[in-house]
């Protein structure tokens, strides 16, 4: 199970999680376009500032969004692998005293 997660002593989650980033980024722009387009330029409701202003939201804000969450998983990461380093120190440190030198 644990080389499912690591290749090499290295964490192929953060690389899912940039791939993820920018597919949801992607998703977020044609999603506020086409609120944008379809229901300002062919809808024929009364609430076309409502979807135009999501619509703008979508394309303005959501990036960010999106991108606070990705950054803030890859920070837990590197907090998990410093960490494991931590640890690796402090037991070495044990195994050092423990053996008297």
């Amino acid at each position: 199970m644990k080389n499912l997660f690591v290749l090499n002593g290295k964490f192929i989650l953060p690389i899912i999680i940039n791939i993820i980033y920018i597919l949801a980024v992607i998703f977020t722009l044609f999603f506020g376009i086409y609120l944008i387009y379809d229901e300002v330029i062919t809808g024929h409701g009364w609430d076309k500032e409502v979807f135009l202003i999501i619509g703008l939201l979508a394309i303005f804000v959501m990036p960010f969004v999106i991108r606070i969450y990705a950054e803030l998983f890859i920070v837990l990461f590197k907090i998990y692998k410093k960490m494991k380093l931590i640890t690796e120190l402090k037991e070495k440190k044990l195994q050092r005293i423990n053996t008297g030198e």
